[in-house]
């Protein structure tokens, strides 16, 4: 009985010693910090010159054979870094007997100083209808515009079924891509597993504590990564009395009264949700009065005042802790308003945003989206005893 905890403790020791060396080497930002994904068609203007937008999918087809944009105009700025984007395009009047090379149009990224361009031709769509297309590009300082646009020839009936921009993830390490990034993620989840399941069997917890224990540990460290947003990474803020450094924190550039921070008018699905400022008082006094506001944060929803939040900031918070950490919960209607996070200073306050997290915490959506998990988890739970 001795030699069976001792080899039950040392499978556990050697489990705990592989989630730490795989957190060393990728990095914790890296495994649990979301990638930008954004479905440019729901979230901005798409305008075309030669079809019209299926009310519900957004879906963009073509009306008629004529030559022109079939979409363009989302003028989206982005932050410095390295993107791609994936064009789902259709072909609605296919002719098998046309000849192969035959020009269809073109599908291109229009920066503020490049252009990247990918020509469309009728044998790309022989092999696959609709035809996947995704294009690879880099975006300099400075938050140039981008415009992903689609352009059919004439006698070409084109239908833009999607379109969606996603961050490339920076090759800081060998392997460190979103494939990897699965594989370890499912890595440290079955390590996990496999503890809890040894724990049950020779500790015999019962149902309810295995469940229970595993939900705790699923919800709140590997599912985090599906439900956390980095703002200040993955959108472009505004600031008139303040700038962006090289490590993407907003710092004020004196004292004047004014917002800090505003925007990203990001739009959200229905929901609860949770956002979790990192605000820095750099002239910070300790003599000061606890109860003199700095400034405030707020939260604003498009349309629903009602369903945003305030929080005010005052030299006690700062007293406390500096850095200091505010947190809003707020709500999302139908319609995926868009939605703001700012924050303001006061006049003779010089602050600094250096982190702004978006969370969704609405559980019962959670539970919908992990369904499959949750399956898995009772089966075992029954069979297990």
């Amino acid at each position: 009985m001795k030699e069976s905890r001792k080899v039950f403790f040392l499978l556990i020791l050697i489990e705990l010693l592989l989630v730490v060396v795989v957190l060393l080497y990728f990095g914790k930002t890296w495994l649990f910090d979301e990638d930008i994904s954004l479905n440019v068609m729901n979230s901005c203007s798409v305008v075309s010159q030669v079809g019209i937008t299926e009310q519900g999918s957004n879906r963009i087809f073509s009306i008629e054979e004529k030559e022109g944009f079939l979409a363009f105009g989302q003028n989206l700025p982005l932050k410095e870094g390295n993107y791609s984007i994936k064009y789902n395009i259709g072909l609605s009047n296919l002719n098998f007997k046309d000849d192969p090379n035959k020009p269809i149009g073109y599908c291109d990224i229009n920066l503020t100083s490049s252009n990247l361009r990918h020509e469309l031709k009728l044998k790309d769509f022989l092999k696959d209808n609709p035809k996947k297309i995704i294009l690879n590009f880099s975006v300099p300082t400075g938050f140039p515009t981008a415009e992903f646009r689609v352009f059919q020839y004439s006698g070409n009936n084109l239908a833009l079924n999607s379109l969606r921009l996603n961050s490339i993830l920076n090759q800081q390490f060998p392997m460190r891509s979103k494939e990897v990034k699965k594989v370890v993620l499912t890595f440290i989840g079955i390590i996990v597993l496999s503890t809890l399941i040894i724990l049950f069997i020779f500790l015999k917890f019962r149902k309810l504590i295995f469940l229970v224990l595993f939900i705790i540990i699923a919800e709140f460290w590997f599912l985090k990564v599906e439900h956390s947003s980095d703002i200040l990474a993955g959108c472009v803020m505004y600031s008139p009395v303040g700038k962006v450094d090289s490590f993407s924190r907003i710092k004020a550039t004196d004292t004047k009264e004014g917002y800090l921070a505003y925007g990203p008018y990001l739009p959200l699905n229905k929901g609860k949700y949770k956002v979790k400022y990192k605000i820095f008082l750099d002239n910070f006094n300790p003599n000061d009065n606890p109860s003199r506001k700095v400034g405030y944060c707020d939260v604003d929803v498009e349309g629903y005042p009602t369903m945003g939040g305030v929080a005010e900031l005052t030299v006690a918070g700062f007293k406390k802790k500096n850095p200091h950490d505010v947190s809003i919960k707020f709500s999302v209607p139908d319609g995926m308003p868009k939605t703001q996070y700012r924050v303001y200073q006061f006049s003779g306050n010089k602050l600094c945003l250096s982190s702004l997290k978006l969370y969704d915490v609405d559980i019962l959506k959670y539970f919908k989206s992990h369904l499959d998990i949750l399956l898995i988890v009772i089966f075992l739970t029954i069979f297990l005893v």
